[in-house]
């Protein structure tokens, strides 16, 4: 997420709605005792998803010129840690709807009230299975821009006053997964990002968690 901060704009905390649902939503049995034991064992990833990949629906709210862009960040995130862990289920309506069981990124125009660029909720159990998951973007689209670096590079900082889609889809996705914030200045979900900060490098201690999480067997269905 992004946040105002002074006279700087940063990611900021993720927003968690930790709720008792049905436990049938989440999944029973040894895969989600397994997740639940070994979710305790990490230091960022706190909450873990029982079925493996999540569906996610973009909603027409969101650029047409930034969809492909946030696919291409889910493709990252299968890419990086081996797995399929996103895959794109279409469209979804324009409005953000929790507790309806779709997983949406969706866009809103106006100004987060506390400086939010991005914002990711999540429902979880009182075991902290993730039930669904939803992203919002915050603020004028002009705001943003896909930025790259020079030389093929996957951190950086240009000159631009924009914000990277891609950084911020990345982080966010990251917090959809059940990620916290962590304290790396080379970390994706470091919330220390600025306007013009391209940050596209996944860091190995993140992707060991995530795999030490899903064990092998939730591995090999997803596949």
């Amino acid at each position: 997420m992004m946040r105002k901060e002074s006279r700087y704009l940063a990611l900021a905390v993720m927003a968690v709605l930790a709720l008792s649902l049905s436990a049938c939503k989440a999944g029973s049995g040894s895969n989600s005792d397994s997740m639940k034991a070994q979710l305790s064992k990490n230091t960022s990833l706190k909450k873990g998803w029982s079925e493996l990949p999540v569906p996610i629906y973009i909603s027409n709210s969101v650029p047409e010129i930034f969809r492909p862009v946030i696919i291409e960040a889910m493709d990252k995130w299968n890419s990086e840690s081996g797995v399929t862990l996103f895959v794109y289920a279409g469209e979804t309506p324009d409005d953000v709807r929790t507790q309806d069981e779709i997983n949406g990124i969706y866009w809103n125009e106006s100004p987060h009230q506390e400086g939010y660029f991005g914002l990711t909720q999540t429902l979880s159990t009182t075991d902290d299975v993730i039930v669904e998951s939803d992203i919002t973007f915050y603020d004028d689209p002009e705001g943003f821009d896909v930025l790259e670096c020079e030389g093929g590079e996957e951190i950086c900082r240009s000159s631009t006053i924009k914000k990277d889609i891609m950084t911020t889809a990345l982080h966010e996705l990251g917090h959809v997964l059940g990620f916290n914030h962590t304290a790396g200045p080379t970390d994706i979900m470091n919330p220390n990002f600025y306007p013009g900060d391209v940050h596209h490098q996944f860091d190995g201690l993140l992707i060991a968690e995530l795999q030490d999480t899903y064990d092998t067997i939730m591995l090999a269905d997803a596949r």
